[in-house]
């Protein structure tokens, strides 16, 4: 699984200034991959590919939301978490994988739960 989520990362990193038209894309298909290999590899699960698509999606979708909403001189991780960019660049984003973990997560335990 953590093969898949750097692939995602990567084909989102390569859409460059297409991030917001290719990042709900990789995230959603990430998100797809990541309840098929645990449907493959830890339990079998029922589980609906546009409902886990929607989800992924969503959460880089709410990170373009927050880059588009706050002033470009802060990111919004900066105002969450009081981190700063200048300091320490590799926050940038971490807000996509924030927010994916937790909805796609989220989503997965309690699909798993079910079974």
């Amino acid at each position: 699984m953590n093969l898949t989520y750097l692939i995602i990362w990567f084909l989102t990193m390569l859409t460059s200034w297409y991030a917001v038209l290719g990042g709900p894309l990789t995230a959603g298909a990430g998100a797809i991959m990541s309840f098929i290999l645990a449907d493959k590899f830890v339990v079998h699960i029922e589980f609906n590919k546009v409902n886990a698509f929607v989800i992924g999606g969503l959460a880089f979708l709410i990170t373009d939301v927050l880059y588009f909403t706050f002033t470009k001189d802060k990111i919004p991780i900066e105002y969450i978490f009081k981190a700063s960019s200048t300091l320490n660049p590799n926050v940038l984003f971490v807000e996509v994988f924030i927010f994916w973990h937790t909805l796609v997560g989220t989503k997965l335990y309690l699909t798993v739960s079910k079974t």
